[in-house]
């Protein structure tokens, strides 16, 4: 028997995990992983390596939207802030955390 539930899981699992869980997840790896990390607000405003994976999970929608070029002119903007060079077809698993990253 369907009900909303079991609806609304089978939506979900067909369009992926959301951007914003992917980014919380990844601000948490930092925070869990980094000492030095003491608060979010800190880790999102001043970690480059955090920077580049946000760059890199918008960029990677667009490519995988089959918008090449939008996802490589980000990407690009991504290096040009960050230093940080993640190609925007590159697979880049949950929980992943480059907290002091350089040409990735």
């Amino acid at each position: 028997m369907l009900t909303a539930q079991t609806l609304k899981k089978t939506s979900h699992a067909k369009r992926g995990v959301g951007i914003w869980t992917l980014l919380r997840e990844d601000i948490g790896c930092v925070k869990a992983r980094d000492p030095a990390a003491r608060h979010t607000l800190e880790i999102v405003l001043t970690y480059p390596g955090v920077h580049a994976i946000i760059f890199y999970r918008f960029a990677n929608r667009l490519w995988k939207r089959k918008l090449r070029f939008p996802a490589r002119v980000l990407s690009w903007l991504g290096r040009l802030v960050t230093n940080v060079d993640i190609h925007p077809g590159a697979t880049i698993g949950r929980g992943s955390s480059s907290i002091m990253a350089r040409g990735l």
